[in-house]
């Protein structure tokens, strides 16, 4: 881990060398001369603690140095050469050209399964490095973004949320052991916004890439003071430049919008999900791997328990007790099923000794549960940041088909859930939502020195969701920048 982290420290260092070569070396590149260029640094953060929420997209970051003076970087040259092309740059009021750091991370809504949260957004985070360039008219802009970088455990997501849930107090998550696998990310983002007027505009945003494939578009209301004919992006992931405006403004605004994507690499890899293998004699029951999951068509049991995946402990530990004999005892019966199907979240102290009392009143032959010790110990008393251990995944299913099976055939369906579980990590998905909502609102000031926005953005999920899931979420969205 100390390596890893070694490398990405060595990461950040050389796009921080390339940040300071790019502000001191810059040339200026420009269609028309300006005497007195303006440049700027900003911190744009989200996330969603300040509304009481943990899920989701819950945090991101840029960081982003600009200017109104066009770097030589690709999406300058590239920007430039369209608008060149068109005759258009020659008659713009403003431009900028930025480059930036990019940094997000998403979880599901159950951060204390130390498991794929299955019918949940997967935990993922990504980081990115962003070039991007912008013409300003009197009424529109034009933006184009390139950006490259990484998503997957490299981007450090379980470090940098850890380090934000102890500062904030809140629970530590523990599933990011399943976060989406290591992918290359190379996006291309196009931007134009036209106003009618400086209270009313509209937005259109293209995004290509293996990140995100999208069209959004939308409306944009502005009320207030406005001195500037123009906006300058209000999101970590807008690819429009800042606009600089001399004059002091402060205005509200609303932004609603719709967006329909194909492709989202946040809620993992759907291709090639599909694996099935018939259970020992049992021709008319499968074990199937699909979008990450592992269902047994044919046990009712094990679907019905699965479809309960979002929804509380007891919900899911009722709907196990309707499918198995009573005989066992309560706490056979609770660690099996937290084991297999409940993320083998860590009981708390009462519950600990509840399932230690029944233990403790019960004659239980523990021939019929070999390794029962070591089970036990791994269940109640492991590091709660920490999985179970495979061996312990092991007996907890060779518990669940105990009496049912002869040993050879339960060794056999055991041994074939844990290679599904081995794969489910590395193509456990959420189905894509191809349209999703979105409203943001908020305040924007702006004078010749600094400007800040305060926003909060609601939007419909990304993904199908389970029944039981709030198909909506909210986070918070603030800016802060200097300009010299």
């Amino acid at each position: 881990m100390d390596a890893k982290r070694g490398q990405v420290l060595k990461q950040v260092l050389l796009s921080i060398l390339l940040f300071v070569f790019f502000f001191i070396g810059s040339a200026k590149l420009r269609s028309e001369p300006q005497t007195s260029p303006t440049r700027s640094i900003k911190l744009h953060w989200e996330n969603d603690v300040f509304l009481l929420t943990d899920r989701e997209y819950t945090n991101g970051i840029r960081a982003e140095y600009g200017q109104s003076l066009l770097l030589p970087l690709p999406a300058s040259w590239v920007l430039h050469a369209i608008l060149s092309s068109l005759g258009a740059d020659r008659t713009h009021k403003q431009q900028y050209s930025g480059i930036g750091l990019v940094h997000a991370i998403y979880s599901p809504l159950n951060l204390y399964t130390s498991d794929i949260p299955y019918g949940e957004r997967p935990y993922s985070s990504l980081g990115l490095v962003s070039d991007k360039a912008s013409f300003f008219w009197e009424k529109s802009a034009l933006s184009l973004e390139l950006a490259f970088g990484q998503i997957g455990p490299s981007a450090q997501g379980k470090y940098f949320q850890g380090i934000i849930h102890q500062i904030t107090q809140s629970p530590m998550p523990q599933g990011w052991d399943y976060q989406i696998p290591k992918q290359n990310l190379l996006q291309v983002n196009l931007d134009w916004k036209y106003f009618w007027l400086p209270q009313f505009g509209f937005q259109s945003t293209a995004r290509l890439g293996n990140l995100d494939s999208s069209l959004s578009i939308g409306p944009i209301l502005r009320f207030g003071k406005i001195s500037s004919p123009n906006m300058g992006g209000l999101s970590v992931f807008d690819p429009s430049g800042n606009y600089y405006s001399e004059d002091s403004e402060f205005y509200f605004y609303l932004i609603p919008g719709v967006k329909y994507q194909t492709i989202n690499a946040t809620l993992g890899n759907p291709k090639g999900t599909s694996i099935g293998s018939p259970l020992p004699n049992k021709e008319d029951q499968f074990v199937i791997l699909e979008n990450g999951q592992t269902n047994i068509y044919g046990q009712a049991l094990y679907n019905a328990v699965f479809d309960e995946s979002s929804s509380s402990t007891i919900t899911r530990f009722l709907a196990y007790e309707q499918f198995i004999g009573k005989d066992q005892p309560f706490a056979i019966n609770y660690l099996i099923f937290n084991s297999i199907f409940n993320g083998a979240s860590v009981p708390n102290e009462g519950l600990k000794f509840s399932i230690l009392k029944s233990l403790l009143d019960s004659n239980i032959d523990q021939s019929k549960y070999p390794g029962l010790n070591y089970f036990l110990y791994d269940t109640l008393f492991r590091n709660e940041t920490k999985g179970l251990s495979v061996y312990s995944r092991f007996l907890a299913y060779q518990y669940f088909y105990n009496g049912n099976l002869n040993s050879e055939e339960t060794k056999l369906i055991s041994l074939l859930l844990l290679t599904n579980e081995s794969n489910a990590k590395k193509v456990y998905h959420v189905d894509l939502q191809r349209f999703q909502g979105k409203l943001s609102f908020g305040f924007m000031f702006q004078n010749v020195d600094w400007f800040m926005q305060f926003g909060v953005e609601l939007s419909s999920f990304e993904y199908r969701a389970t029944e039981s899931t709030l198909p909506f979420h909210r986070y918070t969205s603030f800016q802060l920048g200097k300009k010299f």
